[in-house]
Order: structure tokens, then sequence, then C-alpha cells
């Protein structure tokens, strides 16, 4: 008959493999739509990422606020809902960027790498 110590070591044992290869296993599969593409949105196979991310909504470079564009508020009010049915634990981010560096030196501060 096993003692007590190790039955205690084997489940422990058990329990390492048990998370060791459930976190091993973890991979991030992102998407990158941008709304001038020409793929609808409900072509886009959402049961093959775990993210999926939107661009691009607007920043201003004065005032920092977040705006998105009259003529593509209708994608991004839909795009989630859309995705989410194909693949229900999907997330969706926004791609946020208004193509100056200067914007983000402000909002990070001067310590930010920028392309220019």
């Amino acid at each position: 008959m096993a003692s007590p110590q190790s039955f205690l070591l084997f489940s422990v044992f058990l329990l390492y493999l048990h998370f060791h290869s459930s976190t091993s296993q973890i991979w991030i599969k992102a998407g990158y739509w941008d709304v001038s593409s020409e793929t609808p949105i409900p072509d886009i196979n959402s049961a093959l990422f775990t993210h999926l991310i939107c661009a691009f909504a607007s920043v201003n470079s004065s005032t920092y606020e977040i705006s998105i564009a009259k003529s593509n508020q209708q994608y991004f009010s839909i795009f989630t809902n859309i995705v989410k049915r194909k693949n229900p634990s999907i997330v969706t981010l926004l791609s946020v960027w208004n193509g100056q560096s200067e914007t983000a030196q402000g909002i990070l501060g001067k310590k930010g790498s920028f392309l220019r």
C-alpha cells in the first residue's frame, strides 16, 4: 500500500502536469481587419482566431479624443456581434491611430520610440 507521502507527491506531480501542459497549450491567434478592406465582416472566419483587431478609429492630435468616421460607424457597431456568431469566445479590439508619431509621443511621453 502506498504511503500518504507518496500519494501526496503523486497528486502534486499530476497537478503540475495538468497546469504545465494546459498553460503551454495557450496560443494567441490574432487577426486584423481594416474597415477599408474588401472582405465583408460576415466573411471573416473568426473561428480561426482568439483575437480580432478592427481598424481604424482616429485620435485627435490635440485633445487625444477618439473618434470614428461617420462613414465607418456602421461597421464598427456590428463588428463584434458578427464575429462572435462563429466564435463566441473571441476577443475584439479596436485599433486607434492618426498616423502621426507626435500624437503617440504626446500620449505616451517622449520615451516611446516610433517610426518617422
